[in-house]
């Protein structure tokens, strides 16, 4: 899920104010809970216990800044003293809520056993269906502990059948899937949950990510838009719909679906960014550029993004611009090849031959392997006219098995440019048949070996 940044309590510095003064601070109930709520947020839990402890002193039966005060000393690992504190609650204050806490420090202590029995003598009471699921999530929990995975998919799984919409217990489920990558079994639960609760968002979303692991993306789509659909402010579910459509090839439908997230919510650099990875796709390089701007805006130092800028600048042209760009990309991330080699292109274009020579090498040193940078460096090559170093490169290269048909062009134009044009006539009419998609190689690289090869053929089918 994407998290949202906590909402600055309004009256914050008039609390911080006064307790720097040594005076009392006069709020409501809900104002001291979001107070110690955004100092939690922060992980601030000095300033989050402070703030309960001035806060149970105005409002000391509120159940709810009971628990706030419990979980920021658990978060201190000061759980001797939550423990102390909440059996020692008043009757009017000790509840189901503060009860089902206990366990759970307990289980935080290793005490397993009286957490264990704190949850059974729970479920002796007549407990709602909603209260009686919790004890089953707190139980998940303690086996989690334990890293009893079964015994957690089984509680939880209880907890679901109790009350199928159950929100912890469902996001327990999605972090019990990615444990165990049980997606067969996390697909059936879900599927049954949405017999009884068909619009649960947090269950189709569950089940779309099952489907997803399992490789069923049609389904999965369908999943995710049904979990925005029924929940408008489910944030993850649009960028994971959007992200899947990006990846399926559907780029005007992933830009609809982040276009409505940057209309829905407040702007993020990741959907702005992949706003421009549909442009790109779309070959909109202009739109697509100015969502990666928008994207750079808020988070600088993004060296895909800077990449990805760079690319687009290279598609209009834009020489200069572009190799900024890529100069910035390199700086964060020296070692992506595939940076390297669209700098080196892009000092080309720019007449820098010598520093496009240095990155084509850093590419190749980067990825020797990769056929397409070494066929890259040798059109450079060709070129620039330094055909002794593009022979010496692709000798190496044709000798493997897996060398690639332009590989073995380029090869025989390195061979051409060096005046050994007998040998290079000669291995091109070898070849096993001459691919029609790549001789826009020899055209580009060795028009001359082409012509002769073109009349040869020409002239040998004119004499039989």
């Amino acid at each position: 899920m994407i998290s949202e940044k906590p909402a600055l309590p309004v009256r914050l510095a008039f609390f911080e104010e006064a307790r720097a003064q040594g005076r009392c601070f006069a709020a409501g109930e809900a104002e001291w809970e979001a107070i110690i709520s955004y100092y939690r947020e922060q992980e601030l839990y000095i300033q989050a216990l402070e703030a309960a402890e001035d806060a149970l002193r105005c409002f000391p039966d509120s159940v709810a800044l009971v628990l706030s005060k419990a979980h920021v000393l658990i978060a201190l690992h000061r759980e001797e003293a939550a423990l102390s504190w909440l059996s020692s609650l008043p009757a009017g204050v000790r509840c189901f809520h503060t009860v089902l806490l206990e366990a759970e420090v307990l289980a935080n202590m290793g005490r397993f056993e009286q957490a264990l029995d704190i949850l059974y003598r729970l479920r002796e009471k007549k407990l709602p269906r909603n209260r009686l699921a919790d004890t089953w999530v707190a139980e998940a929990l303690l086996y989690g502990k334990l890293r009893n995975q079964d015994a957690v998919f089984s509680c939880l799984r209880t907890a679901l059948e109790l009350q199928p919409d159950h929100a912890v217990a469902l996001l327990r489920t999605a972090d019990w899937v990615n444990a165990t990558q049980r997606y067969e079994a996390s697909a059936a639960l879900h599927e049954r949950i949405l017999e009884a609760r068909p619009f649960c968002s947090r269950a189709w979303y569950n089940l779309a990510q099952a489907y997803t692991c399992l490789g069923r993306y049609e389904d999965a789509l369908a999943g995710f838009e049904f979990a925005f659909l029924t929940n408008p402010a489910f944030e993850a579910a649009y960028l994971e719909y959007g992200e899947m459509c990006l990846a399926l090839g559907r780029a005007h439908r992933a830009l609809e679906c982040f276009e409505e997230m940057l209309g829905r919510f407040e702007p993020t650099a990741e959907v702005y960014a992949f706003a421009g990875q549909c442009c790109l796709a779309l070959q909109d390089f202009r739109r697509a550029l100015r969502f990666f701007k928008l994207s750079l805006a808020l988070e600088p130092f993004d060296d895909e993004v800077l990449f990805q800028a760079g690319t687009c600048c290279m598609q209009c042209r834009c020489w200069g611009k572009a190799r900024r760009y890529l100069v910035q990309a390199i700086h964060l991330d020296p070692f992506r090849e595939d940076y390297h080699i669209a700098l080196a292109q892009v000092l080309a274009q720019l007449g820098n031959f010598k520093k496009a020579n240095s990155h084509y090498k850093i590419a190749l040193k980067l990825a020797p392997e990769d056929d397409q940078y070494t066929a890259a460096y040798a059109r450079f090559l060709l070129h620039i006219q330094d055909s002794a170093s593009a022979l010496s490169l692709l000798e190496k290269a044709v000798q493997a098995e897996t060398a690639s048909t332009e590989l073995q062009y380029l090869y025989l134009a390195a061979l051409f440019a060096e005046g050994r044009q007998s040998q290079a006539l000669y291995l091109l009419e070898e070849m096993p048949e001459v691919q029609p998609e790549d001789l826009h190689v020899l055209n580009e690289c060795a028009p001359g070996l082409l012509l002769r090869y073109q009349m040869r053929k020409a002239a040998l089918l004119a004499s039989q």
